[in-house]
């Protein structure tokens, strides 16, 4: 059957990240169907373009370097991207972009971070008219005996990198660097069943991560002991620190136990603003690139703390890892203090937002001090700030305030 054509001219971007080799791009897989279904004689190949004879064009181009060249393309009627979890803010530019009614956007990924573009742009917050495939190995037609055994050998002694590499899941698992892993976060959902009696819960505590503009968003974080009890988001302050005040002060005067302290981000003048709201809470600045906490006390035995953390935001996420490794050893049936976990309240709004984003920062060792040190962008230096991420360590920076012990 030879193929059927629509009836007007249609034109296709095909991109990717870097297109600077055209003869390993989806240009090469076009152009040997062109041949194999004998069409030669319809269409004309150029370096960077396939035209036919009905005056339809697809065009080959790379987001990477020429991300502002698509601003001046028109009447696409298919935009198809190639290897789209490299996307990000490219994003903004190209999607106002195709505004042809009728038009679509296409787009082919292997899923990588949770916090990708196309994770949450079509996975966690789809539009009703979207259409997600979900194509895995099961579905090739072309499967071989060999890639058969590849695949049932990883399946047996790789378990945490086959659900990426062979099922289409983000990789969870992606080091030992990795901070909170999201199966261990997952845990610390399932944690909250065990949670405590409320009449034994503990001290409750607000992280207030602050954001003057930009990109990156303002976020409190309410914790009742363990338990992290509320999450709330809204844009940066634009330099006025007052609204910023006043809606943190609302979350906390909703919350249903009484705030012990705030916890704030000190590169922000926040601390008058709250106090005009409330002067009788506690109010205390925590310089994330500061020093660390209690440094002369013990973190395992014959390490101080500041022979083991290069500054106090490490130090801060080591701490709710710890938490957090206590939660798994909680749901596995260990006599664990529940007051020692890390545990998510399941009735959290955008939780699974909340959980992606902290799977993010990475921790390594200074090459020259050997100290920790912790990259919240998880080497991703164009990636927004993990605000949620910054507030949940804030709202428990009392367990570092006087220096952070690894056993209990």
């Amino acid at each position: 059957m030879l193929p059927t054509y629509p009836p007007h001219p249609v034109n296709i971007v095909s991109a990717r990240d870097f297109n600077t080799r055209l003869s390993t791009s989806v240009k090469k897989a076009v152009e040997k169907n062109i041949k194999l279904l004998n069409l030669q004689n319809e269409f004309e190949i150029y370096n960077t373009k396939i035209m036919h004879n009905n005056g339809s064009e697809m065009i080959f181009a790379g987001v990477n370097r020429s991300v502002d060249s698509f601003l001046s393309m028109e009447d696409i009627d298919i935009f198809w991207m190639e290897q789209a979890e490299c996307l990000q803010d490219e994003m903004h530019i190209i999607e106002p972009t195709i505004r042809k009614p009728g038009s679509e956007l296409w787009f082919v990924w292997n899923p990588y971070r949770r916090t990708d573009f196309c994770w949450r742009r079509f996975v966690l917050n789809p539009e009703p008219d979207d259409i997600s495939v979900h194509v895995n190995f099961d579905l090739n037609p072309w499967w071989t005996d060999e890639l058969e055994k590849t695949r049932l050998y990883y399946q047996k002694h790789e378990p945490t990198l086959y659900p990426w590499m062979w099922l289409g899941e983000p990789r969870d698992e992606g080091s030992d660097d990795q901070i909170l892993p999201y199966s261990m976060l997952q845990k610390c959902v399932e944690a909250y069943k065990h949670r405590p009696e409320i009449s034994s819960l503990g001290v409750c505590d607000f992280g207030f991560d602050i954001a003057e503009g930009g990109r990156d968003k303002c976020c409190t974080v309410g914790r009742i002991g363990p338990c992290v009890e509320h999450v709330d988001l809204w844009p940066g302050t634009s330099g006025d620190m007052y609204p910023a005040a006043v809606r943190a002060t609302n979350n906390m005067r909703e919350f249903p136990s009484q705030v012990h302290r705030v916890y704030y981000d000190a590169g922000s003048p926040m601390k008058g603003p709250l106090l005009m709201q409330n002067p009788t809470w506690g109010v205390k600045a925590i310089n994330f690139g500061g020093k660390v906490g209690g440094p002369r006390r013990a973190y395992e035995t014959g390490r101080s703390n500041d022979t083991v953390f290069s500054r106090r935001n490490i130090q801060m996420a080591q701490a709710l890892r710890l938490r957090a490794m206590n939660s798994v050893r909680l749901v596995a049936g260990e006599d664990v203090p529940a007051e020692n976990c890390l545990m998510f309240n399941p009735n959290l709004p955008n939780l699974e937002a909340m959980l992606s984003e902290c799977t993010k920062p990475i921790r390594r060792a200074n090459p020259t001090t050997g100290l920790w040190e912790m990259d919240k962008r998880g080497d991703d230096a164009q990636a927004k700030s993990p605000d949620r991420f910054d507030a949940l360590c804030l709202a428990f920076a009392r367990d570092s305030e006087s220096g952070l012990r690894a056993r209990n």
